[in-house]
């Protein structure tokens, strides 16, 4: 009778036996996942979960890291050079005329400008397909190494607001463009374009907070430049004082212009979309050298070539 009891009592135990699933055959209609899951669970790994668990909390709740950790993917994607790979490089020469036809104004070198010397050197910039793909400002598409050659071929110039080279424009402080305005407002004065084109709205901010042409004293907004970069932005026209005028000088007055950047990070207008502005721009410089193109709504800005 006892034997009977004992051999009831395990009999009873064995439902609830523990059996490593290698005992069994294998099942190839199981999920991988399941087999997973039935694996008995390790010593410690409860505290390395809920460790694992708060430290991707603590990621998650830090603002500053999430930025540092972004900038730092993208500029892995994008194969950006080190934030001081410009330390040691210096900026690179304008490509400039009088009287040219248009005068194109970027923000600063970036690393592969300054490395290789040349405008606009990074393959994913858009500046020479546009130029060239725009209704013809080019006659084919150039290299940036030919950049020296727009003033004397194709009657067009290439100028930076700040000389310093950067890997990207973040690193450049709000002052250190604004002071460069002054510098750039001389060139224009001196060169006198038709046309300035600002590739960048931000570029253009800086000036006008310069120029001071937010508003007047009633508070009127400067009717010059569109906010809205859908289109071409033709801007305030520039005309020089008596004194900064030369018997060589046939521009009358130059117009401002603000287009997006050609740079590739901006994704806000794509390559077509950039080269379509362009085209816009083509065709408005006809209409400024033919003198069909109403200006009258436009701010006079007086720049003198021998001040700042």
């Amino acid at each position: 009778m006892e034997d009977e009891e004992k051999s009831s009592f395990h009999g009873s135990l064995s439902r609830f036996a523990y059996v490593s699933l290698s005992s069994f055959p294998p099942c190839h209609d199981q999920a991988p996942q399941k087999a997973q899951a039935a694996r008995p669970i390790e010593e410690g790994s409860n505290k390395s979960s809920a460790r694992q668990a708060t430290l991707s909390r603590n990621r998650e709740g830090d603002p500053e890291r999430r930025r540092t950790d972004a900038r730092s993917r993208k500029r892995n994607k994008l194969g950006d050079a080190a934030p001081d790979a410009c330390t040691h490089l210096s900026g690179i020469p304008d490509c400039v005329a009088e009287d040219l036809d248009v005068l194109f104004c970027g923000i600063n070198p970036g690393h592969m400008s300054a490395v290789t010397g040349h405008h606009y050197a990074n393959p994913t910039n858009h500046f020479w397909h546009c130029l060239h793909f725009s209704a013809g400002f080019t006659q084919r598409l150039l290299l940036p190494s030919e950049d020296f050659t727009l003033p004397e071929r194709y009657n067009l110039g290439l100028v930076n607001l700040v000389d310093r080279p950067s890997t990207s424009q973040a690193e450049l402080s709000a002052q250190e463009m604004a002071s460069s305005v002054p510098a750039l407002l001389t060139k224009i004065a001196r060169f006198r374009p038709h046309v300035v084109c600002f590739i960048g709205k931000g570029i253009w901010l800086h000036v006008e907070r310069a120029l001071k042409l937010k508003g007047d004293a009633a508070g009127t907004k400067n009717a010059g430049i569109r906010e809205d970069l859908t289109h071409l932005s033709l801007g305030a026209r520039s005309q020089g004082q008596p004194a900064a005028k030369t018997a060589s000088t046939s521009v009358g007055e130059t117009l401002f212009c603000v287009i997006p950047s050609t740079s590739g990070r901006v994704v806000s207008h794509q390559r077509d979309d950039k080269v379509a502005l362009f085209k816009v721009l083509r065709e408005d410089l006809e209409r400024i050298k033919a003198g069909t193109l109403d200006t009258g709504f436009m701010r006079i800005i007086h720049l003198r070539a021998d001040s700042h």
